[in-house]
């Protein structure tokens, strides 16, 4: 081959490759530092199993089949890039113990053409997808094209070199059989030809590896090198949990920002997640905003920042010049607000539920909801700019302890007769029931909480509640940005649930559960936090409920977003419905991991949705009749909630649909129905 030619081809690609990487990682850290080196074990074990081996990749049919080809195959091929490095010193490299007639060696060649053969069909498939099939969710750009051409062409040389080697030298390697078959092709051709094919093969292939490898920090397809560093590098603290910020009137003392009002406000985990959008579409494709036509979507929010970062760098690179290497002072660039007209409109930001199904979907594990709640906070705590509605709720939560204003007193109206004592009066009780503020004055909540409440006291359970000492836990406060209206009643609930010294809390509100089981150890509040549904089962299946008596109804499901996609709690609510007797469980097309948002999470519980082709709500209710209308017909049908957000957003539903023949249950008014109750 050439030494010369290689090695200034060697030096040229990655030299010019270092320098854009440096370039990069510069950039990517303007933010505020953001330790993520704890658990390595773990963040090792989940590269492994998300990364390296593509776990979420088969729940995305054809095109995660692809996927896993290609990318296993640019695992499998890298080392042959290297081998053909070395062959442009020395003809014969084979990288010490992989030669041809070495048993690695020959277990390595059936392999490379056996990955790069199922390397170029999943370039097919992606082909299809882009160029035939143009699926909504993805970026349609010449990029993609080019980068598809030379990853196929990079392996089409692969084997062209292999062939025309094999026929010029005489040496046949079946093993190596993408090769072989192609050489057949070959032998009549003239040695000349032959030689050219074998340098062109050689060249392309060497050549293209480093150039694609210098596309990479200037495309999306970055993502190549940034995915197994930001899978690495995930949050490990429960998805539940968002930041807190510590000492907000210190900080608004010293004029340092209760958000993300700029770019450079995002720590540098923030900033790895934009470098590493596919452009994939799927948190799009998933998201309840977006489903419902709002301007909400999860891929160009992190396109929109990812440009608006792009279009600094010249800037970063100059303050990391003049201030030898510090670029972390805050606000020292010339930004402009994330949040404008121009950029990100506020309406985006509203329109999101928090749900997650963003999050789930993304193969690479990029984070939307935190950043969208920080430049929430950014809005409601230093701009005072939040929908009008939400001031009703924020004024309720302040002066009430619930958003809608009631007294305090009024909280254990719904328990009227039904023998549930307060902390006060019983001291001595095992399990807080945490009501919240849906069950407490809402009048189809009010049904859920008693029908728990006949539950608890049929199964034997010692339990009592707070009663007027009990304010909201926040939640709605938090995702809506008002981190200090927040903090302020998660301060207070934990010193009274410390006063009492609860060990053990059950509540029938998912958000509740959420706030409390994730976000109040934060606060001093540590306590066992288990939703209804899960200690439901439990009773049920150690035999203290019995469910006997018969409901004959078609029932499907919804799963709570902050139950499922939060907490992992998907079994016990349909464990409890497959014990009713007559009860046949028919499950939605959207469910689990995957179950539609109502479009209540995210505060939009306390205002108007924003403005899109129709309400998330009535898109649910549709996906829910849908299957409840093409199941066998019994004597009923119903959908089954574990939430009161839920509950509300999916009986509006129904009524906006007229279906006032479909009932709208909580799982434990189903369970308290069959156990006669």
């Amino acid at each position: 081959m050439s030494p010369l030619f290689m090695s200034l081809m060697l030096l040229a690609g990655w030299g010019i490759f270092i320098w854009s990487a440096k370039r990069r990682w510069v950039l990517m850290n303007i933010g505020p530092a953001e330790p993520r080196w704890d658990q390595p074990g773990r963040r090792l074990a989940l590269t492994l199993k998300f990364a390296i081996g593509q776990a979420r990749m088969p729940r995305y049919g054809w095109s995660g089949v692809a996927h896993i080809l290609v990318f296993s195959g640019f695992l499998v091929l890298l080392l042959r890039s290297l081998i053909l490095w070395g062959r442009g010193y020395d003809a014969s490299f084979n990288l010490f113990i992989f030669g041809p007639e070495q048993p690695l060696g020959m277990l390595y060649a059936i392999f490379k053409d056996t990955f790069a053969l199922l390397v170029i069909t999943g370039v097919l498939i992606f082909a299809y997808y882009r160029g035939i099939k143009k699926l909504p969710r993805l970026t349609h750009t010449t990029e993609g094209m080019i980068i598809l051409v030379i990853i196929f062409t990079m392996m089409v040389s692969d084997i062209l070199y292999d062939a025309a080697h094999m026929v010029r030298s005489g040496a046949y390697h079946r093993i190596e059989y993408a090769g072989y078959l192609l050489s057949g092709l070959l032998k009549q051709a003239p040695d000349g030809g032959l030689a050219i094919l074998e340098q062109l093969g050689f060249w392309m292939h060497s050549g293209l590896v480093l150039l694609f490898l210098n596309l990479l920090p200037y495309s999306k397809h970055f993502h190549i090198i940034t995915a197994l560093p930001n899978v690495f590098f995930q949050n490990l603290q429960p998805v539940g949990r968002l930041t807190p910020i510590h000492d907000m009137e210190g900080r608004i003392e010293r004029e340092e920002p209760l958000g993300t009002s700029q770019i450079d406000h995002l720590h540098w985990k923030h900033l790895l997640d934009l470098y590493t959008c596919t452009e994939c579409g799927r948190c799009s494709d998933m998201c309840p905003a977006n489903r419902t036509g709002k301007l909400l979507s999860p891929k160009h929010l992190t396109i929109h920042l990812r440009d608006h970062l792009y279009s600094h760098q010249k800037e970063v690179l100059q303050l990391d010049s003049s201030t030898g290497g510090d670029t972390k002072t805050p606000s020292r660039l010339s930004a402009a607000p994330l949040v404008s007209n121009e950029l990100i409109k506020p309406e985006v930001l509203w329109a999101c539920t928090s749900c997650r199904a963003c999050e789930q979907e993304c193969p690479v594990f990029i984070t939307y909801v935190d950043k969208i709640v920080d430049m929430r906070r950014h809005l409601v705590m230093e701009r005072s700019e939040f929908p009008e509605q939400l001031q009703n709720a924020f004024r309720g939560l302040e002066s009430s302890g619930n958003p809608w204003s009631y007294p305090p007193d009024s909280r254990l109206e719904w328990a009227e007769g039904l023998n549930v004592s307060s902390a006060a009066e019983k001291p001595d009780f095992d399990i807080l029931y945490w009501v919240g503020c849906a069950p407490a004055f809402d009048a189809r909540a009010k049904q859920t909480a008693a029908a728990f409440a006949k539950l608890l006291n049929h199964a034997g359970i010692n339990f009592a509640v707070l009663g007027r000492e009990e304010t909201c836990t926040g939640d709605a406060a938090r995702r809506a940005g008002n981190e200090f209206l927040f903090q302020m009643l998660a301060q207070q609930n934990v010193e009274t649930l410390n006063r009492y010294q609860v060990k053990k809390i059950v509540t029938t509100c998912p958000h509740c559960f959420n706030t409390l089981k994730n976000e109040y150890p934060d606060f001093g509040g540590k306590y066992e936090v288990v939703h209804h549904t899960d200690l439901l089962a439990d009773l049920v299946q150690h035999g203290k409920i019995k469910p006997t008596q018969s409901i004959e109804q078609n029932i499907t499901y919804h799963d709570s977003c902050y139950l499922g996609r939060y907490n992992e709690v998907y079994d016990a609510p349909r464990e409890i419905l497959r014990a009713i007797p007559g009860v046949q469980l028919v499950e939605p097309e959207l469910t689990r991991d995957r179950g539609m948002c109502c479009g209540a999470g995210g505060a939009q519980m306390f205002k108007e949705e924003e403005h899109g082709q129709l309400r998330v709500n009535q898109e649910r209710t549709r996906q829910l009749l849908k299957v409840l209308d093409e199941a066998p017909q019994r004597g009923g049908c119903a959908v089954a909630t574990a939430c009161p957000f839920c509950m509300t957003m999916l009986s509006d539903g129904l009524n906006d649909r007229e279906r006032s023949e479909v009932q709208q249950l909580d799982v434990v008014q189903l369970l308290a129905k069959s156990t006669g109750l």
